[in-house]
């Protein structure tokens, strides 16, 4: 049996069971811990009928398939959707019964009770499961202390993108913004600090290992500014890249990079080939090594629009690669490349991809 399904099938379960415990409390609010014996012989009934009505819009909605470690706010907006809409179908039923028996299924108070003890069980429940996961997460693997400039969507969006790395434990100690109606207010539960000297005093107080520009429309001569500040204090300037670049909607750690040198000038820059280049280029097999980093991606790039009839892109990071292989065909390029995973260290490796593939030019930029 496939784990995920098991998965999924546990979640439901206890959902069910939450729901089963959030009625009942219902029950005993609307009654001060003293139900009438006539609504507990009825609600001995209602209960397969309230848990017919739940677990049916809990897989409508699909609240149980999302992954809990990663509850995000669409994931609430699920459930409530699936605990509200259940709770007008018993509100129907009571004015249905109402009008052929004379009797409700269930007490209109206790549906409303129901409805908020409900929400915060099952999403209590998850949030729960995403701290105790943080928390398992970033036990044993090496962490990296982050400083995140930009604390607008896109900043919360970038720090959600690094809790999704598995291999290394990315803490994010505060947000930088040049706003200063965001003064000492909070995002994702970490500290805004705004300010001329903001960037300077975080870096002196938290000792941060990296820094991220998250600001899409950051001006090129305050990029510049703080790539001499990271500069001068020996931290790492990474940058998010455009939205129209993010895969399927979605932002990737890998996708975040060193800030680029053309990102720091303010001209435009040159085009690092001429004709004569193109013509050495064009039809011609090309590998390029280190393919998914910085500069074999923004190479593999520029080498595209010279028409080479192949490109070969190797790289050992095979995230990396996969990720850079989703923006490649978000861009549609026509030109015909394969995708390869293997180091360039390994002889073996590389004698192979040599005989079987037979490259015309070979651009190094693996590190």
């Amino acid at each position: 049996m496939d784990t995920r399904y098991n998965d999924i099938r546990l979640i439901l379960v206890i959902d069910s069971i939450l729901a089963c415990i959030a009625i009942f409390l219902s029950y005993q609010l609307r009654f001060n811990f003293v139900v009438p014996s006539s609504e507990a012989v009825t609600f001995l009934y209602v209960i397969p009928f309230y848990l017919l009505i739940r677990i049916t819009l809990f897989l409508i909605y699909k609240v149980n398939r999302g992954l809990i470690r990663f509850t995000s706010v669409s994931d609430a907006q699920r459930i409530f959707l699936a605990i509200a809409t259940g709770s007008i179908v018993f509100i129907i039923a009571n004015i249905f019964t109402a009008f052929t028996r004379q009797f409700h299924v269930i007490p209109y108070s206790v549906i409303i009770i129901d409805v908020f003890i409900s929400s915060f069980f099952i999403l209590g429940f998850r949030l729960f499961i995403r701290i105790l996961y943080s928390q398992w997460s970033a036990s044993g693997k090496p962490q990296k202390n982050v400083i995140i400039f930009g604390a607008g969507e896109a900043g919360s969006i970038t720090k959600k993108s690094l809790e999704r790395e598995t291999s290394v434990y990315y803490n994010v100690l505060a947000f930088i913004d040049d706003d200063e109606r965001l003064s000492q207010k909070k995002l994702e539960n970490r500290n805004i600090y705004t300010g001329k000297n903001a960037l300077v005093d975080a870096i002196i107080k938290y000792h941060p290992e990296i820094i991220i520009i998250s600001i899409l429309s950051l001006p090129k001569a305050r990029r510049h500014e703080i790539a001499e500040i990271c500069m001068q204090y020996n931290v790492r300037l990474l940058n998010i890249p455009h939205v129209s670049k993010w895969i399927h909607g979605e932002l990737s750690f890998n996708q975040i990079k060193p800030v680029k040198i053309e990102d720091l000038l303010e001209r435009e820059t040159g085009q690092w080939y001429n004709q004569n280049v193109a013509k050495i280029v064009n039809d011609k097999t090309i590998l390029v090594t280190g393919a998914a980093g910085s500069i074999g991606s923004e190479l593999v790039i520029q080498l595209l629009s010279l028409r080479p009839q192949k490109i070969i892109l190797l790289d050992q990071a095979e995230s990396a690669l996969y990720d850079f292989e989703q923006q490649l065909l978000v861009n549609n390029t026509e030109v015909s490349y394969t995708i390869v995973l293997g180091d360039v260290r390994s002889y073996e490796r590389m004698h192979r991809l040599f005989e079987f593939y037979r490259p015309d030019i070979v651009f190094h930029a693996a590190a």
